[in-house]
């Protein structure tokens, strides 16, 4: 068949094919009956109707009708064989052999351009593992590295727009049935150039995208401010893109379009093209961020008084609007300055050209820049006693009101949430209604204000707002709320059983005579309402158990008690710890270790196996179990199998061969429950290494730098005038902590010395347009060094540049106990993040309430390390909340200052350290014989707490306990039947709070394991380096243990090319809960909000179209699916073709499309 192929192809292309309009078959009607068999679910007749539109295209020397036809061939092709995917580009290839054409040339160069670029991104995960193909192209593209393909890509879009002079005198429309025409391009972008032009800049966009477009602009000497400068002015920049240099054909690409664009005189269409430009330059984000601005306004300048304004402040917008969105709290002003400008510039726009079709893209803006809006939130539930207040916040409102009313029963709420934003009949009360004053601000200015709500009586109640303008009435613009004394927590405690306690939401004791009453939706919250289905008294001790024996996942409680039945209906709880012991599963693992990392083709890798079995929380190796080990190349292919049975110790080892001349990758060893990987490449070992002396000062920004780096192989050999290239990257930091992104700063190159030394000086600066006066940077140095022998070595330093020179760092809790042995540690590091040494001056503080200074209670001397006198003091100190401050200076005489709050206190005290009512400490979590666990809960009002200990889901004990204004030791003893563990949970209410805290008490455990030790003896009378390694293996009570030591010595100088992975011995961990499910604390507690709904009547605006080419639902993306029916739709000779995957019509088979082709050229 190939070979028919090959001569049919040259029958088709013995001569070149023409676009014209002249058709001698009406191919609409063609087309039309193609589309029709395609809905029909009738491949082959489709296939067959296409034939013959290829056999009237070739006759009349028809290209555009030749391309379609054999882009429908083509997805045909991949639909029934998607191995077959390279046959599209040898007939284009073919066709492109014989043209001589221009213009068919160009738009066949943009195809394939495009085609190679599908291929490499729909495997790319594949294809970047491959070793890098230089010198040659294999034959067989699917062996292609990236490279290769790039390559392609570069070279088919290039050609594509070589023939300018040609192009620009063609018009789109002669290629109308395989372009999808724009509305807009006749006006902006008229000809074939343009069109060819924009499909090569967005392809080359998507190529190179990893590599660093800083860098290859850095090379070429281009400062990035000049991408944003005028088009005059950026034509004229030499990008001149070499080889390899993928990510500056965009730019190129740009610079031809706006040379010709302005040469042809089409102004408008250059500042289009300006504005894609500047949007494409957003991957140099910090240029983008410096520079894309002013630009705009500098084009805004320019061509102000013509429409094509509107483009400009529209992407302006964008920016600004990043800007606004960017600004936290605390810049609410310098958010207000922002939204001004952009509002004002928004107005002044829309009114110098009012009745452009573009100007309501700003419309809209300024629409939802003013769009009305409020917001109000609060508790979901009051206590009748409390004070009852809302926020709310709102934006361009005239009027809000609101109406206040009692609903008679709680359900409303519960059908509002779940029935969306359907008007349900509810059966209402009003109370009153209330005014709520508003400022006047401008119309995209927000501001908040409060809703006092006075009510005192037991019940559900709802706020419905009204406002000017009026809300939509399918907003969410309602506010329920409650007025209840009751809370609840609950929890799912076993299967279709749930506990539920009622406690008075103020002072958290169990209310005994409350109940719980359950409800249940028989259908859907459309069909049905909610029915009572039970009443739930609880016991003594606020508890109430449900038992569900009904199916319905829509089922609520409600607690209430005597004449309060205002707390609302919550849906239940659905935590639930399944207490199946996994313990008693077996688990089979086999680790899999290899003796490196990376080998190459023929080498053989040696690999170890463990096999261990693990149950009831213990592990134990296999002995004498056969294993099947699988050797998987780099298309995880099988290579070769072996079967190697396990030691007394569970081990086996073997080896494979790697093959010669397959394949290079990522290769694997399987078995059965484990697996290890390895790279196999055709690599040269490292015979050299570079690396740079460190530097022991700091600097600051405008000093000098010199760093000194080194190239010497492994044996000692320096290399001697070796080629150095070196290229630096800032980062802007803060200490450890990275921010923004690294941008090119410079580079240059040197040689090495007599010694293999080289020196890289430069002079660090902030980024243009820092202002800061503690700016942090960090210069990254990569020296890439070349020997005579063409071997490369790369050596990195870091150098952190800043305006302070060193920081303070404090490590203590931030709960210090005063007999603990907890350290307090006071650091000094430089800028490099290397400790040093440096002093200065302590001063505690105590604190008020709020966190603010109240006096100074010690002052003295520190000098970094541990601060023994310190602590010594602060034990002396009365527990509380104490603010520690440390002022030294660095060497430039700056100050520096630390500062950290922490609470004080001690085990014996009789009240919380401070105001509050959850003072929680683990004084000891380990308990056994002999030995309780000590939990400590404090607080300063007095409390209620549930007091519960679990141990595998089974409830030890539960009782209810009082804390007084105070704190209570809880001192758990240890019993055999805890086994590993219990869980103890502290659970409360009070002051409408909910509190829950749970810790897990662990069993002592008897020490296992192995001790390892390591004696090396070199017999310092005999010659040579020869050592003795001896290992000393004792168990964990100092006995000698007999064991099995797996050791591999590996070429340490291969770890510069893939570091070896660390041997790490994994078995599975059976995790039981120790507990049940904790409590969950109902929806009363939780905060609330609802936001009034203001439609904008946006306008119907189009965005810029322009041309297309039309692939009729071809797709290398989406090979091996039937592209007949189905979701994309592309118009066919005026027809909506669906072309994905459908069942074929009884009887229909699809010949394959290559065959179909060759029996059309064979007649």
């Amino acid at each position: 068949m190939k070979k028919l192929l090959s001569i049919a192809a040259a029958v088709i292309f013995l001569f070149p094919l023409q676009a014209q309009n002249q058709q001698t078959m009406n191919y609409d009607q063609a087309w039309k009956k193609v589309a029709e068999l395609e809905q029909k679910s009738l491949p082959r007749s489709a296939s067959e109707q296409v034939n013959q539109i290829l056999r009237k295209a070739i006759a009349e020397k028809n290209s555009p009708q030749t391309i379609k036809a054999l882009i429908h061939q083509g997805k045909y092709n991949l639909a029934v064989d998607a191995e077959q995917d390279t046959l599209i580009f040898r007939h284009l290839t073919d066709m492109l052999g014989k043209s001589t054409d221009p213009v068919e040339r160009s738009v066949l160069h943009s195809m394939l351009g495009e085609l190679y670029l599908q291929y490499y991104q729909k495997d790319r995960w594949i294809i970047n593992e491959r070793t890098a193909i230089s010198g040659f192209v294999p034959t067989d593209m699917k062996e292609w590295s990236k490279n290769n393909f790039y390559d392609k890509v570069v070279e088919h879009l290039n050609a594509s727009i070589e023939s300018y002079s040609s192009l620009e005198k063609a018009e789109v429309q002669s290629y109308g049935p395989i372009v999808t025409f724009g509305k807009d391009s006749r006006h902006f972008y008229p000809t074939m150039y343009d069109f060819l032009a924009l499909r090569a800049i967005e392809l080359f966009s998507q190529v190179g995208e990893d590599m660093d477009l800083s860098r290859s602009l850095a090379k070429k000497k281009i400062a990035l401010s000049s991408l944003f400068a005028p088009a005059g002015e950026f034509g004229k920049l030499n990008f001149d893109p070499q080889p390899g240099e993928y990510n500056l054909w965009a730019l190129e690409t740009y610079k031809k379009l706006l040379v010709s664009l302005s040469k042809r005189n089409l102004n408008t269409s250059v500042v289009l093209a300006e504005l894609d430009k500047t949007g494409y330059l957003a991957k140099l984000r910090n240029a983008h961020q410096q520079y894309a601005f002013s630009s705009l306004q500098s084009m805004l300048k320019e061509w102000g008084n013509d429409p094509v304004s509107l483009e400009i402040v529209d992407k302006m917008a964008d920016i600004y609007t990043t800007q606004i969105e960017g600004f936290t709290q605390q810049d609410s002003l310098k958010r207000t300055e922002k939204t001004k400008e952009l509002y004002d510039l928004l107005h002044k726009t829309i009114q110098a050209f009012p009745n452009n079709e573009r100007t309501s893209i700003l419309e809209n803006r300024l629409l939802q820049l003013t769009q009305p809006y409020f917001l109000v939130k609060g508790n979901n539930t009051f206590d009748a006693e409390v004070e009852k207040k809302l926020v709310v916040e709102y934006k361009n409102l005239s009027k809000l009101n609101a109406k206040l009313y009692r609903l008679d029963s709680p359900l409303s709420a519960v059908y509002s949430s779940n029935r969306g934003r359907q008007q349900t009949d509810e059966k209402k009360t009003l109370i009153r209604e209330i005014w709520i004053p508003l400022s006047s601000r401008q119309p995209y200015e927000r501001d908040q204000t409060e809703l006092e709500l006075n009510i005192t009586e037991f019940g559900s109640y709802k706020l419905e707002f009204e406002s000017d303008p009026v809300a939509e009435k399918e907003g969410n613009n309602s506010f329920y709320f409650s007025v209840s004394g009751l809370a609840v927590f609950s929890r799912l405690s076993a299967k279709d059983t749930y506990e539920f306690f009622v406690v008075d939401r103020v002072n958290g004791q169990p209310v005994k005579n409350a109940r719980i009453n359950i409800y249940k939706l028989p259908g859907s919250w459309y069909n049905s309402a909610l029915t009572l289905e039970t009443t739930i008294p609880v016991n003594g001790v606020g508890l109430a158990v449900y038992n569900k024996n009904i199916s319905n996942n829509d089922v609520f409680y409600q607690a209430v008690a005597e004449n309060d039945n205002g707390s609302p209906l919550h849906s239940f709880p659905w935590s639930y710890y399944p207490q199946e012991d996994r313990r008693t599963q077996t688990a089979e693992t086999v680790n899999l270790f290899t003796d490196r990392s990376l080998y190459r083709p023929g080498q053989t890798v040696f690999f170890k196996a463990v096999a261990t079995t693990t149950k009831d929380d213990s592990s134990q190796v296999t002995a004498n179990k056969s294993l099947e080990f699988v050797l998987r190349d780099a298309n995880d292919q099988e290579v070769s199998r072996q079967v190697l049975k396990t030691n007394e110790f569970g081990s086996v080892s073997g080896e494979f061969v790697l093959p010669q001349g397959s394949l290079t990758g990522y290769f694997r060893i399987t078995t059965h429950n484990g697996n290890a990987g390895f790279r196999v490449e055709e690599y040269k070992r490292p015979a050299f290494e570079v690396t740079f002396d460190k530097i022991e000062t700091t600097y600051k920004f405008g000093e000098e730098i010199t760093l000194t780096g080194k190239a010497e192989s492994y044996s000692g050999v320096k290399l001697q005038n070796a080629h150095v290239s070196y290229r630096i990257t800032r980062q802007q930091s803060w200490w450890w902590r990275w921010g923004g992104t690294p941008e090119h700063f410079t580079e240059g190159s040197v040689k090495t010395d007599e010694n293999g030394k080289f020196t890289v000086v430069f002079i660090p600066q902030k980024a243009d347009g820092s202002s800061s006066s503690r700016s942090v940077y960090t210069f990254d140095v990569e020296a890439t060094v070349t020997d005579v022998n063409g071997e490369t070595q790369v050596g990195t330093y870091s150098v952190t540049v800043g305006d302070i020179s060193m920081m303070l760092n404090m490590e203590m809790p931030e709960k210090l106990e005063k007999s603990s042995d907890e350290k307090i540690v006071v650091s000094a590091r430089n800028l490099d993040g290397n400790d040093i040494k440096a002093s200065g001056t302590y001063r505690v503080f105590s604190l008020l309430e709020n966190d603010s200074t109240h006096r100074q209670l010690l002052q003295g001397n520190f000098e970094t390390g541990e601060q023994t006198e310190l602590k010594s003091k602060l034990k002396a100190l009365p527990s509380g909340k104490y603010r520690l401050r440390l002022l030294s200076k660095d060497d430039r005489g700056n100050d520096i200052t630390a500062g950290h709050d922490f609470i004080l206190f001690d085990y014996s005290d009789k009240r919380p350290p401070v105001k509050t009512n959850e003072w929680f400490v683990v004084k000891n979590r380990v308990f056994g014989p002999g030995k309780d666990a000590e939990i400590v809960l404090g607080a300063t009002d007095d409390l209620n707490v549930l007091y519960e200990l679990w141990r595998e889901g089974v409830l030890l004990e539960r009782k209810w306990v009082k804390i007084n204004n105070g704190n209570r030791l809880f001192s758990i003893p240890f019993k055999a039947g805890y086994k590993t563990g219990v869980v103890l949970m502290l659970t409360y209410v009070k002051d409408e709070k909910f509190y829950h805290h749970s810790t897990e008490l662990i069993s002592e455990k008897e020490k296992t394991g192995l001790e390892v030790k390591l004696d090396i003896f070199r017999d310092k009378i005999r010659p040579g380096a020869q050592e003795e390694w001896r290992l000393t293996i004792k168990d964990a009570k100092g006995n000698p243990a007999t064991a099995e030591v797996l050791a591999s010595m590996y070429d340490f100088s291969l770890d510069r090319i893939y570091s070896t992975p660390k041997w790490v011995l994994s078995l599975p961990q059976f995790y039981m809960y120790r507990t049940a499910a904790p409590l969950e604390k109902d929806r009363s507690f939780n905060p609330q909000q609802v936001n009034g709904y203001f439609a904008v009547p946006f306008k119907n605006v189009e965005s810029l179209f322009f041309d297309r080419l039309n692939w009729y639902g071809f797709s290398l993306y989406r090979y091996g699916r039937m592209m007949v029916r189905g979701v994309l739709q592309e118009k066919v000779a005026g027809v909506q073709a669906d072309y994905y995957a459908a069942p074929m019509a009884k009887g229909e088979t699809l010949q394959m499309a290559a065959d179909v082709a060759d029996n059309v050229l064979a007649e």
